[in-house]
């Protein structure tokens, strides 16, 4: 149960979509990480809110927490395409982790409130979704599914800016800097 005196961060962490929440109640500096070990109440407060709507946000808070996350993206699963693949099993296999898969996340952080971590595990978490596209296995952890349904994991080569991207129709915006997004 969420309350007024859980930490910002704990929140976003468990619940990524509660930012997407909180920037509509107002509080828009929590995607830059100002102070995610503020408390719900301290940082509704110092915003220049009353304590009702302290307790408004927190009831709202856990009725998003109670509900299943649901995409409006609903087709459609995590992909690597067929470049990306090579490269990733060209990591693999350099880094001598050729029986790993990708973990895949959306986790709380930078400008526009989200980032993507991609990383090589050897198996899923509990509760993850297996996703198999072009040779590799995918975990993507049930928070994060929602956000990343339809999206494509692809690579790049060149001289600039080369390197994996996550391709998301379901990104509404993205910092300048490009390393977070919004949904």
């Amino acid at each position: 149960m969420i309350t007024k005196d859980t930490m910002i961060g704990e929140v976003v962490e468990k619940y990524p979509i509660a930012a997407t929440l909180m920037e509509e109640f107002g509080l828009h500096c929590f995607g830059c990480h100002s102070n995610p070990s503020e408390s719900i109440e301290a940082g509704v407060l110092s915003h220049g809110f009353s304590a009702n709507e302290v307790e408004m946000l927190v009831t709202e808070l856990n009725k998003l927490a109670s509900e299943p996350q649901v995409n409006k993206n609903s087709e459609g699963t995590v992909m690597v395409t067929e470049t990306a693949a090579g490269e990733i099993k060209n990591l693999l296999e350099s880094q001598k982790k050729a029986d790993h898969g990708l973990k895949v996340k959306v986790v709380a952080g930078g400008c526009a409130g989200f980032k993507y971590e991609i990383n090589f595990v050897k198996a899923p978490s509990e509760g993850d979704t297996v996703v198999e596209s072009n040779g590799l296995k995918l975990f993507v952890d049930p928070a994060s599914m929602s956000f990343l349904k339809g999206c494509q994991i692809d690579y790049t080569a060149g001289l600039m800016n080369a390197g994996f991207k996550v391709i998301n129709p379901n990104e509404k915006h993205a910092c300048g800097c490009g390393s977070s997004v919004g949904f």
